[in-house]
C-alpha cells in the first residue's frame, strides 16, 4: 500500500504584536500553490507588520511554490511588511540552498527567531 499524500495546506493566523503567521503542512505541488498564492496575499494585505511563513511541515516544494514566497517578498518589500521563513526541514530547504534563496530571504530554524529577526 502506497503512503497517504498530504496536499499542501496554508493557514494564516494572527500572531499578535502585528505579526501573521502563514502555516504550511503537507506537499506543495502546482495546484496546492494557489492557496498559498492566496494565503501570501491575505497576509500582505496590509493589515500586519510582518509576515513569517512557517515552513516546518512541508515534506514537499516545488518551483511554482519558491516563485510564489519570491514573489511575496518582493511584494512585502514594496509594502514595507516584514517577511521571514522558518526553514522547513533539510531535504526540503535544500532547493533554497541551490537557488540561492537561502541568502535571499529572511530565515530562521524557529518561529521565535523568525520574528525576533524581523523585530530586531
Amino acid at each position: 500500500m502506497a503512503p497517504h499524500r498530504l496536499l499542501g495546506t496554508a493557514t494564516l493566523d494572527a500572531f499578535g504584536a502585528g505579526v501573521a503567521v502563514l502555516t504550511l503542512i503537507g506537499e506543495f505541488h502546482h495546484r496546492e500553490t494557489r492557496e498559498l498564492v492566496k494565503a501570501l496575499g491575505d497576509g500582505l494585505d496590509g493589515s500586519y507588520r510582518h509576515l513569517v511563513v512557517d515552513m516546518r511541515g512541508v515534506d514537499v516544494f516545488g518551483a511554482m511554490g519558491l516563485r510564489a514566497l519570491v514573489k511575496g517578498c518582493l511584494r512585502a518589500r514594496e509594502r514595507g511588511i516584514g517577511f521571514a521563513l522558518v526553514r522547513p526541514h533539510r531535504d526540503v530547504w535544500k532547493a533554497f540552498e541551490l537557488t540561492f534563496l537561502d541568502e535571499q530571504l529572511t530565515n530562521a530554524p524557529s518561529l521565535e527567531d523568525a520574528i525576533a529577526a524581523l523585530q530586531g
